[in-house]
């Protein structure tokens, strides 16, 4: 935990996460998720992990296109989620990463039972 300088006579502490430049588009990642699944909070966290993270690197547009995986999220359908993951040009071109993510996406399947 980092604190603010000692010109603030509050002393308020930020975590790193408030301190970095992304916290704005991270935020604007969340409002648009909580628009596209409507229990988004309900989500277990890893599968709320990998959508966050998908939506900031895919852009607005891009993980819209994600129709199959977005549909098996609602339905709570994790692993079919990780299926349409792997079965996309991203996959390919992200990695080990893009591994990692349906890995967190099928693990999302045991923390919701």
């Amino acid at each position: 935990m980092h604190t603010l300088p000692p010109n603030n006579h509050n002393k308020e502490s930020l975590t790193l996460f408030h301190m970095t430049p992304f916290h704005n588009d991270i935020q604007e990642c969340l409002e648009d998720l909580k628009t596209i699944f409507e229990k988004f909070d309900m989500l277990p966290e890893s599968a709320q992990r990998v959508l966050v993270d998908m939506r900031f690197n895919l852009g607005h547009e891009g993980f819209r296109k994600f129709k199959n995986m977005i549909k098996a999220v609602r339905q709570q359908d994790f692993h079919s989620a990780a299926r349409e993951m792997r079965d996309s040009l991203w996959y390919h071109q992200v990695g080990k990463r893009a591994d990692r993510l349906t890995k967190m996406m099928e693990d999302s399947s045991e923390t919701s039972l």
